[in-house]
């Protein structure tokens, strides 16, 4: 397996040629495991199936491990990074730790951190950001094509800050579904999905409301993105 990325089948072949027993869900436990443990991560599809692949080949070696207190610090940091402003309940919702084990690493990060009152909520944004965002000349040129329970969507337990009210239902249809979104300016505006031909292929966004032109010339550029990435044509429509 090292070297190179395996499908479920040629993993599954791998460790039964290794004696190992693989009755049942035996392949996917394997594999949810090795995941988990950090050893084993998605490669590219192959053949139209997804591959498994070691985290060192794919990745390259990991950093040196840190201390307790040094990891909180950097998970407060990057977490801010990608969602703020933000609170602590929002870090303890999205990581799934107890808030008073990361409450150390929030409040070490108070020095870097900037404290904005979004109506009765008091949230921290990283005081770097807030800076940058006084300059940008055009915040409607960040648009965005996520994927379906993309960690940005599932950052905060209140999504008033990236959620616009006509969009819930297109990204959040209940029971447990999360769509792909499309953001602009880290706003959630609307959802999008992938249709691949024979030799081509379309994304389809949903918009419950109009798009301006400016946000629909930069999200064509984004669809070009996802064309290079499947190298293949890729066109955008614009659905109802």
């Amino acid at each position: 397996m090292r070297g190179r990325a395996l499908t479920r089948k040629e993993a599954s072949d791998q460790l039964a040629a290794r004696g190992i027993r693989l009755e049942g869900q035996a392949v996917y436990h394997l594999l949810r495991r090795a995941a988990l443990e950090g050893l084993i991560c998605f490669g590219g599809d192959s053949q139209g199936e997804p591959s498994y692949v070691l985290v060192d080949t794919w990745l390259g070696a990991g950093p040196e491990p840190l201390s307790e207190e040094a990891a909180l610090q950097a998970l407060a940091r990057r977490y801010l990074a990608a969602h703020g402003p933000a609170s602590l309940a929002d870090l303890a919702n999205w990581s799934g730790l107890p808030m008073n084990t990361l409450r150390r690493g929030w409040k070490s990060m108070e020095p870097e951190t900037i404290t904005v009152n979004v109506g009765p909520r008091h949230l921290s944004l990283l005081e770097s950001q807030y800076s940058r965002s006084r300059f940008r000349k055009d915040a409607s040129s960040n648009v965005r094509l996520v994927p379906a329970y993309d960690p940005y969507l599932l950052g905060h337990c209140d999504r008033e800050l990236i959620l616009a009210p006509h969009a819930a239902r297109a990204v959040y249809p209940g029971g447990g579904v999360l769509r792909p979104a499309v953001l602009v300016d880290g706003c959630i505006v609307g959802s999008w999905n992938l249709k691949r031909y024979r030799n081509r292929a379309e994304v389809r966004v949903f918009a419950p409301r109009a798009l301006a032109t400016r946000t629909i010339e930069v999200l064509q550029k984004e669809v070009l993105q996802v064309g290079r990435f499947l190298d293949m044509e890729t066109n955008l429509r614009l659905c109802s």
